[in-house]
C-alpha cells in the first residue's frame, strides 16, 4: 500500500509535468524508483531514483524528488556505483554516455525511448553542465553529487547559468531573498510566465518580477532565465536587452498616471499585483490562458522589503534623495541594467 500511495503520488505530480515537456521515457523511472527495492534512507544509492531525479529536473528539483518519494532530506551523497552506472564505467559523465545509459535505465524499467526524447535528454545534461561549469569536458562524480545535494539551497547558485556563452551576462551573483519577502516576488514572477514570452515588459508583473529580484542580487536577465521553463532551449530565451523599452502605458499604470514612480507607487503596484492574483486556465508555456484566481498573496511580511529592492533601483538610477524614479530612468534600469556592472546601493 506504501508503495503504491507514493507511486499515485509521484505519477500525478509527473502528469502535471507533462506540458513541461518531460521525456515520456521518465514515467518508467518514477514507476521503477518506486517498485524497485528502493531504500528511502539512501534515495542516491538507486540508480532508477537518481536516473528520475536527471530526467525530472524540468519540473521537480532533486530536494523536491526526494519530497514526493517520502523519504528524509538528509541523504547520504551519491553511491560511487550509482555513479559508474550512469557513465557507463567512465570516470565523467557526458552528454553521450548520459543519453545512452538513460536509454538503457528506461530499458530496465520496461519503458520506450524514442527519438523525440533526444532533444530533452541533451538539455536536462547541459542544464547540469552549465551548474557545474562543466560545459567544455565532462561531469566529475563529485560535482553530479554536489547537484544533487545542493542545487535546490536557497542562495547556492549556479557556477555558470548557462552553457551557452550569449548569456554570459547572465552569469552573475544572486543571493536568497530577505526574510521579509515571504514568497511574494516568486508569486509576482508566477504571473509573469503567463504573459512574458508577448514581451516581458509589456506587463507590470515582469516588471515587478524584475525589480523584486535585485532584493536577492539578481539582474533582470536572470529573472527571465527563471521565469522561463528549463526545458526552453537557452537561443530562444530573450535577454533584458533585446526585448524592447518599457512602454510608457505600463510605467503610468503603476504610477497612477504620474511621472515618476515614488516608493509609495512601489508599494501599492506591488501589493495590488499580489491581490485577487492570476493564475493558468490552461495551454502550454507561451499559450496560456490567464485567470483571476480569487486569491491573494503571498504579501511581504512587510513594506519594509519592497523599501529594501526599490532603494537598489533609486541607486542605480541616482536617486537616492528622493527615491523617485522617472520613466526613462526605470526603462534604462530594465534594459541596461544586467551588463552595466553597476550596483550601486544608497
Amino acid at each position: 500500500m506504501q508503495t503504491f500511495s507514493r507511486l499515485a503520488v509521484i505519477a500525478g505530480a509527473l502528469t502535471v509535468a507533462s506540458a513541461q515537456f518531460l521525456p515520456q521515457s521518465c514515467y518508467s523511472l518514477t514507476a521503477q524508483c518506486n517498485y524497485v527495492d528502493a531504500d528511502l534512507s539512501d534515495v542516491w544509492g538507486n540508480v532508477a531514483c537518481t536516473q528520475y531525479a536527471l530526467c525530472a529536473q524540468n519540473y521537480k528539483t532533486p530536494v523536491e524528488i526526494i519530497g514526493l518519494l517520502g523519504a528524509s532530506a538528509n541523504q547520504p551523497k551519491l553511491s560511487q556505483d550509482v555513479f559508474a552506472n550512469i557513465t557507463g564505467g567512465d570516470p565523467l559523465l557526458t552528454a553521450e554516455n548520459y543519453a545512452v545509459n538513460y536509454e538503457k535505465a528506461v530499458a530496465r524499467a520496461g519503458g520506450t525511448y524514442t527519438a523525440s526524447d533526444n532533444a530533452l535528454v541533451e538539455e536536462q545534461y547541459r542544464i547540469i553542465a552549465g551548474w557545474t561549469n562543466k560545459c567544455d569536458g565532462g561531469i566529475s562524480y563529485d560535482d553530479l553529487a554536489d547537484w544533487l545535494a545542493n542545487s535546490a539551497k536557497p542562495g547556492v547558485c549556479p557556477k555558470v547559468t548557462s552553457c551557452d556563452g550569449k548569456f554570459a551576462a547572465v552569469d552573475t551573483p544572486c543571493g536568497t531573498q530577505p526574510d521579509g519577502e515571504n514568497g511574494s516576488c516568486a508569486a509576482v514572477n508566477a504571473q509573469c510566465e503567463l504573459w512574458v514570452t508577448g514581451g516581458a515588459w509589456k506587463n507590470e508583473y515582469c516588471v515587478l518580477g524584475a525589480l523584486c529580484y535585485s532584493a536577492a542580487s539578481a539582474t533582470p536577465d536572470v529573472m527571465l532565465r527563471n521565469v522561463y521553463p528549463t526545458y526552453v532551449n537557452d537561443t530562444l530565451i530573450p535577454t533584458a536587452g533585446t526585448i524592447g523599452r518599457l512602454p510608457l502605458d505600463v510605467f503610468q499604470k503603476m504610477t497612477g498616471g504620474a511621472d515618476t514612480m515614488t516608493l509609495q507607487n512601489a508599494v501599492d503596484a506591488y501589493y495590488n499585483a499580489l491581490t485577487n492574483v492570476y493564475a493558468s486556465a490552461g495551454g502550454p508555456f507561451g499559450a496560456q490562458t490567464p485567470v483571476r484566481s480569487g486569491n491573494n498573496g503571498p504579501y511581504p511580511n512587510t513594506p519594509t522589503y519592497i523599501n529594501q529592492f526599490w532603494s537598489l533601483i533609486a541607486a542605480w538610477t541616482g536617486n537616492c534623495d528622493t527615491m523617485a524614479v522617472s520613466y526613462s530612468q526605470l526603462a534604462d534600469y530594465l534594459q541596461f541594467s544586467s551588463t552595466s556592472d553597476y550596483h550601486p546601493t544608497c
